[in-house]
């Protein structure tokens, strides 16, 4: 079997799951316009690397929001729902002490935005 990956790595797979449901939570106002601003100033001598990949995923991720509605309280929950599921994936798939540094705080972020939603 394959190594777990690092603690500090998300796969593609999870990563935009959790990008959408981090700006479905953070209801950026304007967020197409945020989007085309990055994307403008963005150079393009990077748009074959990290930085393009990263820029190419919130532009996915942001696309995906805008043309599904998660403004929706119900698609917005869909969406919160995977981000768990690639948490929990996570979990099972590195062992614990290396969780620790990675999937535990993104965990933690979700776990602080669901008691400041709750109050």
């Amino acid at each position: 079997t394959d190594p777990p990956p690092p603690a500090d790595e998300v796969a593609a797979d999870d990563l935009l799951p959790l990008l959408v449901f981090a700006l479905a939570r953070a209801r950026v106002p304007n967020l197409p316009a945020h989007v085309r601003y990055v994307c403008d100033l963005f150079p393009p001598s990077l748009a074959l690397g990290q930085h393009g990949y990263a820029v190419s995923t919130l532009q996915a991720a942001a696309s995906y929001l805008l043309s599904t509605s998660l403004g929706s309280e119900r698609r917005r929950e869909e969406a919160e729902q995977e981000a768990r599921a690639v948490l929990q994936r996570r979990r099972e798939t590195i062992p614990p002490a290396a969780a620790s540094a990675g999937a535990a705080g993104v965990e933690a972020a979700v776990e602080d935005d669901d008691a400041g939603l709750a109050q």
